[in-house]
C-alpha cells in the first residue's frame, strides 16, 4: 500500500473520530493535525489543549493589539462591512492581522495601517 493524499485525510479524520470518543480525557480538545509522508511512512501532529483556551493566534493577536494599542473588542466598519479582530499571525510580515466579516463568517487577512484605523483605540484626552 502507497499514501496518497486522499487515504491521508481519510485516515486522519478515522483518526480524529476516535479521539472524539475518547471519554477519559474531559476538559481536553484532542486531533490530529499535519500530516508528513511519503510512500511506506505517515507522520501526523497531534495536538492536545485545554478546552476553551486561547490557540498561538490568539495569544500573539493579545500581545500586539496592546502593543499597537488596538481595541480587540471594537467593531470596525469599512466599505459597508462589519469586522472583528480575531488573530495576529507573526510569521506574515506584510498582512499579520486576521479579522472576519461579522455577517459573513469570511475571514481576511489585514496590514498594520488598516488594522489602526478600524480598531484603534479611543483617545482619550487629559
Amino acid at each position: 500500500m502507497k499514501f496518497t493524499k486522499e487515504k491521508i485525510r481519510s485516515i486522519r479524520s478515522e483518526i480524529n473520530a476516535l479521539l472524539q470518543d475518547l471519554q477519559q480525557f474531559e476538559g481536553l480538545e484532542i486531533h490530529a493535525g499535519k500530516c508528513s509522508f511519503d510512500q511506506d511512512v505517515a507522520t501526523f501532529k497531534l495536538e492536545v489543549k485545554v478546552k476553551g483556551a486561547k490557540s498561538q493566534s490568539e495569544k500573539d493577536l493579545d500581545f500586539y493589539a496592546n502593543f499597537y494599542n488596538l481595541d480587540v473588542s471594537k467593531i470596525g466598519n469599512d466599505q459597508g462591512k462589519s469586522f472583528s479582530l480575531i488573530g495576529y499571525n507573526s510569521k506574515a510580515r506584510k498582512y499579520p492581522f486576521e479579522m472576519q466579516d461579522l455577517a459573513t463568517g469570511q475571514t481576511y487577512r489585514s496590514n498594520l495601517d488598516l488594522a489602526l484605523r478600524l480598531f484603534a483605540k479611543a483617545v482619550q484626552n487629559a
